[in-house]
């Protein structure tokens, strides 16, 4: 099955839900939950070259004010579409502020031009790669500029054998606002203890 949808303006955010029918009149909708729960689009979203994984995150007018107005230390998830290097997308993503009261020092005022860390929930019928969920850290620019601290920990705490979480650098743009360089860092789980 097909449609076709009008054309709309560059850097326009289009929220979509798909609706079934059959035969018999009953009737199925993806999301679920539509309209309030919507599958996202950003037309003309960059995509620059990169050796780095490239993150878009896509959030609604709804999950942006949420997220806002959440409580600081709120793990309140909200619904998102994430793409992965402009070929994998993964509709109902849900997206919240993570990291101890050091790491929110302050309650987050603007998800899209801010600079947060977050955790993104794919749910189980959905991963992204071996993990449903993943930590993005934001590297706490303002404290290390070089960004190697943690990862430099990393690499010493491997060579002595120790225990220690795997990270990768990416590039991270949310409704279209480039945050630079992250780091997807492995969740502290069953996983990491294997």
């Amino acid at each position: 099955y097909s449609t076709m949808l009008p054309a709309q303006a560059s850097g326009r955010m289009v929220g979509f839900w798909i609706e079934a029918v059959d035969g018999a009149g009953a009737s199925a909708r993806f999301p679920a939950v539509a309209p309030s729960t919507r599958c996202l689009y950003r037309v003309g979203e960059t995509n620059p070259a990169s050796q780095l994984d490239r993150y878009h995150v896509w959030m609604s007018p709804e999950t942006v004010t949420a997220l806002s107005n959440a409580p600081k230390m709120s793990n309140e998830l909200f619904d998102i579409t994430f793409v992965l290097n402009d070929t994998d997308v993964f509709y109902n993503a849900q997206l919240r502020y993570r990291g101890s009261p050091f790491i929110r020092s302050a309650p987050p005022t603007d998800p899209v031009n801010g600079r947060y860390a977050y955790r993104i929930d794919f749910g189980a019928h959905q991963p992204l790669g071996e993990s449903d969920e993943i930590n993005l850290d934001n590297l706490e620019v303002g404290r290390d500029p070089t960004l190697q601290r943690e990862r430099t920990a990393f690499l010493l705490y491997q060579e002595l054998g120790l225990p220690y979480s795997e990270d990768d650098y990416v590039r991270v743009w949310i409704n279209g606002a480039d945050h630079q360089i992250y780091a997807d860092v492995r969740k502290i789980d069953e996983a990491f203890v294997e």
